[in-house]
């Protein structure tokens, strides 16, 4: 039996925006078949501490839409904290528009990062350094 761990730092994200790929391969010493395992571990983006899929927490502040990826208690903490503005404050309209949070159609933009060899993910955000080099090239 032999056990891969492999962290992979995504560079398009925060630093401390980590991920896990674990995977095991077992194989019997006299068979030609082989079971293969594929574990993905999502961390949190303030602590590296594991989280679960789904943990993503999404706020705005002065026009500008963010993402983190947080544990419960961390959760807990940012909402604790900004408790008595989201108190003060009040709902702003829905605004239509794309998901990349500047006006650029994300389609368009994952179709150019394929086109120049860029890793771009399928789903999901887009990293703000890809946004940058499709707006510098448009």
């Amino acid at each position: 039996m032999s056990i891969l761990l492999m962290l992979l730092l995504n560079p398009f994200y925060r630093e401390t925006s980590l991920f896990a790929i674990v995977e095991i391969a077992t194989k019997a010493p006299y068979s030609e078949s082989m079971a293969k395992k594929t574990v993905v571990q999502y961390f949190s983006d303030l602590s590296g501490k594991p989280v679960d899929e789904g943990s993503t927490v999404s706020f705005g502040l002065s026009g500008t839409n963010y993402e983190i990826d947080l544990t419960p208690k961390e959760r807990g903490e940012l909402e604790r904290l900004l408790a008595p503005y989201v108190d003060a404050g009040r709902p702003a309209a829905a605004r239509r528009g794309s998901a990349t949070g500047n006006g650029h159609d994300p389609r368009a933009v994952r179709a150019w990062a394929v086109e120049q060899g860029l890793n771009v993910p399928q789903r999901g955000r887009i990293p703000a350094a890809l946004i940058g080099q499709y707006e510098a090239a448009h």
